[in-house]
């Protein structure tokens, strides 16, 4: 359930680079984006939940099953 979208576009950007850093895909660092972006809407506040590197890697495995 989504709480508050402050930050979400942030933390997509995050999610994005932290892909990019690691030497991802394209298609894997767009999906770090959109997971970062998503799960950070879990709670208040721009920053609160976000999500860390284990549980974006998680939620991409989860949805590429």
């Amino acid at each position: 359930a989504v709480v508050d979208t402050t930050g979400a576009g942030d933390s997509s950007t995050a999610g994005n680079l932290a892909g990019f850093v690691r030497g991802d895909e394209p298609q894997t660092c767009l999906a770090m984006a959109v997971a970062a972006g998503s799960l950070s809407t879990r709670g208040p506040g721009g920053t609160t939940f976000q999500a860390t590197l284990d549980e974006l890697d998680r939620e991409i495995e989860v949805a590429s099953l």
